[in-house]
């Protein structure tokens, strides 16, 4: 009781200006964990920057840096020195505990456990061979430990120290920011941080964690002191807790390499404590609260005080520099007499500011393009020395107070080059004023991308790449309209038909062998207007992940890859809203919290309805109508701490009209419209069982229903309706550890195909007729385990075990053996009732990556693929419709297997500014899907009269070279591959396809090239070029013609025998940022974009068609022409 009287008497009377100090321990006796630790604890001084080391700590402790109560803002901070769990650079807490005092914030230095040194000396390179890999990664669990008392420590005793319970946050410096990381992942009631602080930590497998639902706020910090792979995971995190709806900020100061005598001295970062403070305040924990009540008289005297420890002792009373010692002598004189004898207790006094011992520097730093003053600009003086600096107000203006003498003051800011300027204080006061020259911010700005730096040489996937798209938004785009599809073209290995294709082919696959997933729920048609655009809302994507190499265990269901697209989580902070007007189209996407920190959503809709512009593009479109829209709601509800579920509904709706008529029977139309539309629901529950372990549960229903409509002269409308139902269900549970990750998951898919009904209306000439309903079900389970085997070697390993029941009620023909089949080979049927199995399919899906890491910087890797596909189109056009016919596999229609061999070899230079990637593949699949010849598949009641099945096997090289950081970025890319197919059932013509040989698949394309750059001149403007290269595809030529009656007539002989011209374009874009270059919260962007620049007319198919007794050859062109247009985008905050 009389120590803590006589610490409430210091508080109460030493002068505002002075700090106090004292050390607590953690633990009551010995921290568990380390009861048969022996060794001692080490106090040494780093031979380079003279500060203080701490090694072979065994005692928790933290040392309090007590504000003075007139600017105490009842916030605390604990923070965690650095040192690669071998040593504590104690210092570097201190220097940073000062200014946070400064500010009214309590501060906390944490001396945590390290792994124990074994040869004494100084501190550096020689500390490292007595301390393994393997001794720090088995102390960090004890240091995460140390880290959570000392949360609950300080909420236990926050009346004592004058603080608030609910303003407690950790900040860590390098391996200390890895583990107050950990304390955020693994928070649990008492030991969550308010908010966490990670400077230049080192996130290795963390950026594979998921983000917990009652994450705190996060502000990462990269300086120049960081490497550059850890700025680039820092930044990995930053977009999970963004993904996550947590709040977040990240900073990145690395070098751009453009200054050799910044990069040869090394120096260290800027203020970024000020960067800091300025955040605290924006989140509300600068202002006061209440009044911060002086220590109270109740601190456990057994556990708060530290016993008596010579180096415990030397910490706490360590020497300030010379310009501090008179002022620590006058400190400590004033401590009364009786405290100073008190054995139990270390209390020394530092000044919280000192005097004025120079003069003021001042100035205005500003865009050297614009001439408007820069915000934020973080003003650095000596840093390598000190942590002295400022940051620039709203009006770019800055003010600091420094001694006399030479000094380097340098000023950074994010997207600018970093100004070093040498000044001199003499005898005056002095004003510098700067103009900073922009450059491209040092995030990744390549639109596609192997998934980040870790991703790329590190894990042991291939072919997985994903699209930024912020930076999909600066590319040219047809008609002003973003498109995610055209941006996954422009990667090696994925192609089309055409401009106006359905889809895309991917490493040799049909579009329909891709599983295309939108928040989980699958898209069954991925355009509008045939092709001519994706159904993807830009506004409302989060993340674009394609998998063309190694897929993951979780998806299946389709043979060739898996395009995963994600929608934004709704902000659950702050209201915003975003749209733009476009010669296509128009949108709108509000962000709205509905309870802050709970509960929010987000609305996005898009709408195209300026089909009556298309006659001024071309004559031919005078008579076509074209309306499409896409609307997306997501809502996200923080429960508790544990428990989240997010719920997301999409729709889309397509309608177009032309005066070609359907060949609808007995349908005498005046024209033709098309009505397709999908409707999909999401629903997802996360659930937080320990921090590495977690359960998501989800329920998916996708609805797709394509129509043609045939109006007649009577006024009657005919309908022919198809649709295809999806319902699911999953559970995927994950577990996470250091260096390794499990996840395993159950799934059940029923599938419900309704292939066409024709409905008369009021027509007495059209009958009625229906197809029947096929019903299925696809049971999965499966399991992924990734693990790194050292630090060269690295496995992915994944099985999928799929079931497909086939279900009834139907009637199943059976066939004559060896002969075509059709009606007159029909032997049997069996009719099976409701729920019945007609026909089981299945087997295991093995998946398998390895990597194994030539250096630092390149890697090689190989993979293998196993996909089986139970559901696919069956078409006789060579991209399929909108309306095209779903099929499921049955006793007559076998699935498809697909079998992927995948090398590749990847390498990044120049600080990862450059990446090289190349990778071969080869595909194997059994049971391919084709028409035979003179195939109709409207209305047919047995589809599999009219295919046939063979096999397919598609190669390729695929190279790359991406720049991803600058002002010019941008990739090239070259692809080789082909794509083959063998169809031979029999003898018979109808049997076979090109008499049995091997022929050229449509969307063979064996030369592909593609380029773009992207120049961000400033801050307000950025052009952006495209090119595309491809070898022209295959068509059918007729190899001879026939004449009847004097009629001629073409014969196909040979399937896919010719190739149109090859294919190549130009685009360019314009993009203006901000016009009005003020900063507020409306900020517009115009784009203006020439489409096909030198106006080629490439071919999109050549048909033929008699007239007139003899065939002529036509051919047709989607554009044919440069195609201008301008749009504009705002976002409102």
């Amino acid at each position: 009781m009389t120590k803590s009287i006589l610490f409430l008497c210091l508080l109460l009377f030493i002068d505002t200006r002075v700090v106090a100090q004292t050390v607590f321990r953690l633990y009551d006796g010995i921290a568990p964990g380390s009861e048969h630790w022996t060794w001692n604890e080490q106090l040494e001084t780093d031979s380079l920057s003279k500060n203080r080391v701490v090694t072979n700590i065994v005692t928790p402790s933290i040392t309090a840096f007590i504000p003075d109560k007139a600017v105490a803002t009842g916030t605390a901070v604990l923070l965690f020195p650095g040192g690669d769990m071998k040593s504590l650079f104690f210092d570097d807490g201190v220097v940073i505990a000062k200014q946070l005092t400064a500010k009214g914030i309590a501060a906390f230095v944490v001396k945590y456990r390290l792994a124990r040194r074994k040869t004494p000396g100084t501190t550096g390179p020689s500390q490292s061979a007595d301390v393994t890999e393997s001794d720090s990664a088995h102390t960090m669990p004890l240091a995460i430990a140390d880290g959570k008392a000392a949360i609950d420590y300080l909420r236990q005793h926050a009346e004592t120290f004058g603080i608030q319970p609910n303003r407690i946050g950790v900040l860590g410096l390098s391996v200390g920011g890895t583990l107050v990381l950990n304390l955020a992942y693994q928070n649990v009631d008492d030991s969550r941080p308010d908010f966490v602080i990670p400077v230049n930590a080192r996130f290795g497998t963390l950026t594979t964690l998921n983000v917990p639902p009652n994450a705190p706020p996060l502000l990462i910090v990269s300086t120049s002191g960081n490497s550059r792979q850890d700025a680039v995971q820092g930044a990995t995190v930053y977009q999970n807790w963004i993904r996550a709806g947590q709040s977040a900020e990240f900073h990145s100061y690395i070098e751009s390499g453009t200054d050799p005598d910044l990069k040869k001295q090394d120096l260290q970062p800027i203020n970024w404590v000020g960067l800091l403070t300025d955040w605290l305040a924006r989140k509300g924990y600068l202002t006061k609260q209440l009044t911060v009540a002086p220590v109270q008289t109740h601190i456990n005297k057994e556990s708060a005080v530290s016993a008596k420890q010579p180096d415990t002792e030397r910490i706490s009373q360590a020497k300030e520099p010379a310009s501090n010692a008179p002022l620590q002598q006058a400190n400590q004189s004033s401590v009364p007499a009786k405290l100073k004898q008190e054995p139990r207790v270390r209390t020394r006094i530092q000044a919280a500011a000192n005097q004025s011992t120079g003069f003021r520097v001042s100035g205005t730093v500003r865009d050297s393009a614009t001439g408007q003053p820069l915000p934020g600009v973080a003003i650095v003086i000596d840093y390598r020395k000190h942590l002295t600096g400022t940051n620039t107000n709203a009006e770019g203006q800055y003010s600091i107070e420094l001694p006399t003498g030479n000094h380097i003051l340098l000023a950074r800011l994010v997207g600018y080059t970093p100004i070093r300027k040498e000044i001199r204080l003499v005898d005056n006061s002095l004003t510098v004023d700067v103009n900073m020259v922009s450059v491209a911010s040092q995030l990744e700005e390549v639109v596609v991308t192997t998934k980040g730096f870790d991703q790329t040489l590190r894990q042991p996937m291939l072919g997985a790449n994903q699209l930024n798209i912020n930076a999909l938004k600066k590319l040219p785009s047809a008609l002003g309209e973003v498109d995610l599809l055209r941006g996954l073209q422009m990667l090696p290995g994925v192609t089309s038909v055409g401009e106006a294709s359905n889809g895309v082919n991917i490493r040799g696959g049909t579009t329909d062998q891709n599983l295309i997933l939108l928040d989980d729920t699958p898209i069954f048609n991925p355009t509008h207007m045939f092709g001519l655009f994706s159904v993807f809302p830009p506004d409302a994507l989060s993340t674009v992940d394609l998998y063309k190499g190694n897929v993951p265990a979780r998806f299946g269901g389709r043979a060739a890859s898996v395009l995963d697209v994600s929608l934004r989580n709704p902000s659950l902070d702050q209201f915003s809203l975003s749209g733009g007007v476009s010669v296509v189209s128009n949108k709108l996407t509000a962000d709205i919290p509905i309870v802050k920190g709970k509960f929010g959503i987000m609305v996005s809709g898009r709408g195209a309805f300026n089909d009556f512009l298309l006659p001024i593009i071309s004559d031919r479109l005078a008579n076509i109508r074209a309306k499409f829209g896409d609307g997306v709601l997501k809502a996200f509800w923080r429960i508790d701490n544990r428990n989240t579920l997010t719920v997301t509904g999409y729709a889309s709706l397509d309608v177009f009209r032309t005066d070609l008529l359907a060949n609808l029977p007995n349908v005498n139309g005046t024209a033709t419209r098309y009505n397709h539309q999908t409707i999909n629901v999401m629903a997802r529950w996360f659930r937080t069982l320990s921090p590495r372990l977690n359960l998501q549960t989800t329920g998916i229903y996708g609805h797709y229903v394509p129509k043609i409509l045939s109006p007649e002269l009577s006024g009657n409308l005919v309908t022919l309706r198809s649709s295809v139902l999806q319902r699911q269900l999953k559970s995927n549970l994950n577990y996470q550890l250091s260096n390794q990750k499990i996840e395993v998951g159950i799934s059940g898919t029923h599938y419900r195909l309704e292939p066409g009904t024709l409905l008369p209306g009021q027509s007495d000439r059209v009958n009625y007729i229906t197809t029947p309903t096929e019903n299925a079900l696809e049971l999965a389970l499966y399991a992924d385990y990734e693990r790194s085997l050292g630090p060269r070697l690295a496995i992915s390993a994944g099985l999928r075990y799929s079931q497909f029941l086939s279900l009834g009620p139907s009637l199943v023909r059976h066939y004559a053996v060896g002969e075509p089949r059709d009606d007159f080979s029909v032997v049997d049927s069996t009719r099976y009732n409701a729920g019945q199995i007609t026909q089981r399919y299945g087997g295991p899906e093995p998946r398998l990556g390895i990597r194994y890491s030539l250096g630092t910087n390149s890697s090689v890797k190989l993979g293998y693929n196993l996909m089986r596909q139970y559901l696919q189109v069956v078409t006789n056009t060579t991209t399929p419709l909108p309306t095209s016919r779903w099929k499921t596999s049955d006793p007559n229609v076998r699935p498809q297997i697909s079998q992927l061999l995948t090398a590749g070899y990847f390498h990044s230079f120049k600080n990862n500014i450059y990446e090289l990637t190349l990778e071969g593949y080869y595909r194997a699949t059994e049971h391919i899907i084709d028409y035979r010849p003179g195939a109709d598949f409207l209305l047919q009641p047995y589809p599999e009269t009219q295919l046939l099945q063979g096999r397919s096997q598609a190669y390729g090289i695929e190279s790359m070279i991406s720049k991803k950081k600058g002002e010019l970025t941008g990739w090239i890319n070259y692809t080789y591959s082909r794509t083959l197919n063998q169809v031979n059932e029999g003898p018979s013509v109808q049997q076979n396809v090109n008499n049995g040989n091997w022929y050229r698949a449509n969307y063979d394309r064996p030369h592909s090239v593609n380029a773009n750059m992207t120049i961000d001149v400033d801050r307000h403007n950025s052009f952006g070029f495209t090119f595309a290269y491809s070898t022209g595809r295959p068509y059918s030529a007729p190899t001879g013609f026939v004449t009847i009656d004097g009629a001629q007539y073409p014969y196909y002989g040979i399937r896919n025998n010719e190739r149109l011209p090859d294919y190549h374009r130009l685009d360019f874009t314009w993009n203006i940022y901000n016009p009005g270059m003020r900063a507020r919260r409306w900020e517009g962007r115009w784009a203006f974009t020439v489409y096909n620049i030198y106006g080629r007319k490439n071919a999109y198919s050549i048909f033929f068609k008699a007239e007139n007794g003899k065939t002529n050859a036509y051919q047709l062109q989607i554009f044919a022409a440069p195609i201008a247009s301008l749009s504009y985008n705002f976002v409102f905050k």
